[in-house]
């Protein structure tokens, strides 16, 4: 597990380790007072999307600002995931931040739908302010 604390508030190193396959890093917490933003989470959806890692099952990102266009992307990343290779997978999430409202969950929603949730099998959206069109999305 590697949780994203330091002296540091980049995900620099967190992020290297997913794109070199560290077989040690199975969960993925990035701490609310790192730096985690749109170009962090691309670089991540990136090496998921690619099968660049394939020990990796949890992600835990959530207290970050992230935008839709690079929420769709990474629930993309994670339906390509999905749809290559069934046998492992990212199957637990949290993500964003209390900003993220229905139109971030929205945007992660449309993103999983090609491949019916990904290998999801927990998602926590918990205190993302997502009102009925939100909820109406997730299902």
């Amino acid at each position: 597990m590697a949780w994203g604390s330091g002296a540091f508030n980049s995900c620099d190193k967190l992020l290297e380790r997913v794109e070199k396959n560290d077989p040690s890093l199975k969960e993925l917490v990035i701490l609310p007072m790192k730096t985690f933003g749109a170009k962090d989470l691309d670089r991540l959806s990136n090496a998921i999307e690619n099968g660049v890692n394939t020990h990796l099952v949890s992600i835990s990102a959530s207290g970050h600002q992230l935008p839709p266009s690079s929420l769709k992307a990474f629930g993309n990343a994670l339906s390509t995931q999905a749809q290559k290779q069934q046998k492992f997978g990212i199957t637990s999430l949290a993500i964003g931040s209390k900003d993220m409202g229905d139109e971030g969950v929205i945007a992660l929603c449309q993103g999983l739908a090609p491949s019916n949730g990904a290998l999801l099998q927990h998602l926590d959206l918990g205190w993302k302010e997502i009102g009925k069109d939100g909820l109406y999305e997730i299902g």
